[in-house]
């Protein structure tokens, strides 16, 4: 392991960056679990959020893209914010905005990587030279579309985003592969995410 303070402060940098984005989502969302079962509570949040999206689409849209492709960068558990953005915008449209939005954030974590040179930072040689990782290098596209279609095999997001850092796939597969392979479990995860909210708040609201 070839560490040095360079490193040290990118990566305090990057968890301190996480943290500060965590506890900004659990301080201003200002959320009570009893309200879950409220339902005069749920309506008016509902009709408040659906007034503040049609008065402002553009601004709104722009905004939680933005929030959206830091939340990647950043939080490896991806499936609540793919079932959230299909209740917002719809199963078809959440599942085209989460593919999006995930191969952006992959994308930065890709770029980040490289410019601030982690790939020093552990000795990867026989990571490098074993034989999954030498048959993904001769068709990279093709397996990086393969793993992110399976799902990177149920790791989270930024361990299947590491893995293939540390292969040294080429950006341009990185992103492609990433954008072609996520699109079919992100429509998957929306059509079940908005189907099983309807249920809930059917069975909250009847």
């Amino acid at each position: 392991m070839n560490f040095n303070k360079n490193h040290f402060y990118i990566l305090f940098s990057y968890f301190f960056a996480a943290s500060i984005f965590i506890i900004f989502l659990i301080i201003y969302l200002d959320f009570d679990l009893n309200k879950i079962f409220d339902q005069s509570y749920l309506s008016n949040e509902a009709l408040k959020l659906q007034i503040l999206i049609k008065n402002n689409f553009v601004l709104f849209t722009i905004s939680f893209l933005f929030l959206y492709v830091v939340y990647v960068c950043f939080v490896p558990i991806i499936i609540p914010i793919i079932i959230i953005t299909s209740i917002i915008f719809d199963p078809i449209y959440g599942a085209l905005i989460s593919t999006l939005c995930i191969t952006l954030g992959s994308s930065i974590f890709f770029v980040f990587f490289i410019k601030a040179n982690l790939v020093s930072l552990f000795n990867l040689t026989k990571f490098r030279n074993n034989k999954i990782t030498l048959k993904l290098k001769k068709n990279e596209l093709i397996s990086i579309f393969l793993f992110r279609i399976t799902g990177g095999g149920g790791l989270p997001l930024v361990i299947q985003n590491l893995i293939l850092f540390y292969s040294k796939v080429r950006f341009q597969n990185f992103f492609l592969g990433t954008l072609i392979g996520i699109l079919p479990g992100n429509l998957l995860v929306s059509f079940l995410g908005i189907g099983i909210f309807e249920a809930i708040k059917m069975l909250i609201l009847s």
